[in-house]
């Protein structure tokens, strides 16, 4: 399951590779940067992940990603921005919710998620 850069690629959705694996995933270096790195599952909806999957929902192989420091002064700001675009959106009134919503749709998106996306890149983390 890795290829000649030891990260992990997989060429077929999982589904198919899980019926040929045995025995259990191991931790990694990344040569390029000699960091361990550690497989995990993550279950995915259709569409969603990095490879095609074709059931409703599958399961996917990913490098896990590790918080280094909780509370840095940018993951505080980002917290703080996604908290105001959460009550921002909260007070939006219904036919505002419903246009999100119907311009979300064309993105096979939420209303909710495009809602944030934008509020966040009109409003720079300086800002909180």
């Amino acid at each position: 399951l890795t290829g000649a850069s030891g990260m992990p690629t997989v060429k077929k959705p999982v589904h198919q590779v899980t019926v040929a694996v045995t025995g259990k995933f191991h931790d990694g270096y990344n040569p390029l940067t000699g960091k361990p790195f550690k497989l995990v599952y993550q279950r995915v909806r259709k569409g969603l992940g990095n490879i095609e999957n074709r059931g409703r929902m599958d399961l996917q192989i990913r490098v896990q990603v590790s918080i280094r420091d909780k509370q840095s002064p940018t993951q505080l700001q980002s917290r703080k921005r996604l908290a105001a675009a959460t009550a921002a959106y909260k007070h939006l009134d219904n036919t505002a919710k419903t246009d999100w919503c119907r311009q979300a749709a064309k993105l096979r998106m939420t209303g909710f998620n495009l809602y944030i996306r934008r509020y966040c890149k009109a409003h720079p983390l300086t800002e909180f």
